[in-house]
């Protein structure tokens, strides 16, 4: 019945598009009439197209398309159903399992290897009526619990905003330069990566839609690869496939590994720690970024004998000829370097000075005066006397616009001192360009 109804329902479509051509409807009315059966996030997008900027009803659907075909789900390969799970009291064969096949972008004949496999190893499971002991001691073993502590950030510079870039085994080559991104869901091979490979060109399937980013904007993809992925060192190591996204586009890294490989390793990631962590057979393997180190010691000298506090560090093998040559240029240049607030005497108003672009027409405000506990009012007063005593501020008298300080303690324990531009900040006009083209 089911089939019969979804049969009668394309007959329906298809009439109504043989009489619509018949009907030879101007596309003036078309694109009048497009709107009208629109809702949600696709009005939003049709209110937001500039005017005059769709010249014919053709665009308009072509633009339609261009924009939201990227939320169409994409197929999955047969290996997908690896992933199924039985849920209680479910039938992984009848139910679950035909289910997840509709999904699938495959030929039939891989598709029914995929269903044997599963069909047998669920048949296998009823059959269990006492499981071997050592059955049960494996799945012991990865039952782990994945923690991170201060001593797996040891070598990290604290505090940091440092990407997580890690080496991985990418189709058997070392790849180096590879981000992990909790926040992407799509897994990105750029393609001049793919074409230091010289992997086979065969192995890729054509991809049309774009992909789309938070903002809207699009990049359209080369092609998609199935490739393996090695993560970690031996013997703690776990191997994966993937499905990478190829992309011609402008690169910082070689690939990014977002939540898709990153659920395939059952891999826990910290940036904080810059470090991931994944289940292996006997226990859990990780993957550090690589840290950048000193290539050798360093020797500190003095670049003013006056001065003690003015040091820097350099190379402690250099050759002699070298190292003189080197400390006598620094010594020489020693005023570009900043050791204190005084030593940033900063520029001289006759050659460059901003002006705060403040709507005229709107009332200065000015802010209480907030009361401050005596820490953060000691914190105040210093970090004030090393702005005058650096003559980065002065003293004024009746201001039109007063706002007050707010402290923020950093992780260092030491305070930030801010200001609340807030009433400010509405009163300057927003430039919608702030760079000359």
């Amino acid at each position: 019945m089911k089939k019969q109804m979804g049969d009668m329902k394309n007959s329906l479509k298809a009439k109504a598009a043989r009489n619509l051509d018949n009907l030879a409807v101007p596309y003036e009315i078309m694109c009048r009439a497009f709107p009208m059966a629109l809702k949600g996030l696709a009005r939003v997008w049709f209110n937001k197209l500039e005017t005059e900027s769709v010249s014919s009803f053709v665009k308009l659907s072509r633009a339609f398309i261009d924009h939201f075909i990227g939320c169409q789900r994409r197929g999955h390969p047969p290996i997908y159903l690896l992933n199924v799970k039985q849920m209680e009291g479910e039938s992984l064969r009848v139910h679950c399992f035909n289910k997840e096949a509709l999904q699938i972008d495959r030929p039939k004949e891989d598709l029914m290897y995929e269903a044997q496999k599963h069909m047998n190893a669920e048949d296998a499971i009823d059959s269990w009526d006492d499981p071997p002991p050592k059955i049960w001691k494996d799945v012991d073993d990865h039952d782990q619990i994945i923690s991170f502590s201060e001593e797996d950030a040891k070598g990290t510079h604290q505090p940091h905003d440092d990407a997580l870039v890690i080496t991985m085994n990418i189709a058997g080559f070392t790849t180096k330069r590879v981000m992990v991104d909790n926040g992407s869901s799509a897994d990105i091979l750029y393609l001049q990566t793919y074409q230091q490979m010289k992997l086979d060109k065969e192995k890729m399937r054509p991809m049309e839609a774009p992909l789309v980013g938070f903002i809207g904007d699009k990049v359209f993809l080369v092609d998609i690869v199935i490739l393996s992925i090695t993560v970690g060192t031996y013997p703690k190591l776990v191997s994966k496939t993937v499905d990478f996204l190829v992309v011609d586009c402008p690169l910082a890294y070689n690939a990014i590994n977002g939540r898709l490989a990153l659920n395939r390793l059952r891999a826990i990631t910290s940036t904080y720690h810059l470090l991931i962590k994944f289940l292996v057979e006997h226990g859990i393997g990780e993957e550090q970024k690589i840290l950048v180190e000193p290539s050798e010691e360093l020797n500190k000298i003095s670049l003013e004998e006056e001065y003690p506090r003015k040091t820097t560090r350099i190379g402690a093998n250099l050759p002699p000829h070298v190292k003189k040559s080197v400390v006598q240029i620094l010594k020489d240049n020693k005023d570009v370097f900043a050791w204190s607030h005084e030593d940033m005497p900063g520029i001289d108003p006759s050659i460059i000075s901003h002006k705060l672009n403040v709507n005229p027409s709107l009332r200065p405000i000015k802010q209480k005066r907030r009361v401050f506990a005596l820490e953060r009012n000691n914190a105040i007063m210093e970090e004030v006397d090393k702005l005058l005593a650096a003559n980065f501020i002065k003293e004024v008298f009746y201001p039109d616009w007063l706002a007050n300080v707010v402290m923020v303690k950093k992780t260092n324990g030491k305070w930030r001192m801010c200001i609340d531009f807030i009433d400010l900040n509405k009163a300057c006009p927003k430039d919608s360009s702030p760079y000359q083209e």
